[in-house]
């Protein structure tokens, strides 16, 4: 997800900093790696602290803990407020709440569907 969405980073390291494109695909890696840090984190911490298959889990901490995820990622260190999941519907059905709650709760939305719909999932195997 994140090396797609700033491919164009190797640009800017090379005409900004004359580093050989070698070298700038080795730092977008990095930068990647450490971008994938975060969704790791929310999963290890969903899967140790929150391992009951339950809808509350799926439905309201899941969103949560991506929110607070996405701030630290976005806020902190380095500040990468970039490629949340809010941004892909700036096309989408919940562009109408966009301009008023912003792309964090258009997040929280979409980590809520998709919670639920796996809440479904998982439910509809245990009875088959």
């Amino acid at each position: 997800m994140f090396g797609s969405g700033i491919y164009w980073i190797i640009i800017g390291i090379m005409n900004f900093t004359c580093v050989s494109l070698y070298k700038s695909i080795f730092l977008l890696l990095l930068l990647v790696f450490y971008l994938s840090i975060y969704p790791t984190m929310y999963t290890y911490v969903i899967n140790r602290f929150f391992f009951r298959l339950h809808i509350f889990r799926f439905i309201f901490i899941s969103p949560a803990l991506w929110q607070i995820f996405e701030y630290i990622r976005g806020n902190l260190i380095i500040g990468f407020p970039w490629l949340q999941f809010g941004y892909t519907q700036i096309d989408g059905p919940l562009k109408i709440i966009a301009p008023i709650f912003g792309v964090e709760m258009v997040t929280f939305i979409l980590v809520s569907i998709s919670g639920l719909l796996t809440f479904l999932i998982i439910q509809k195997k245990k009875f088959f």
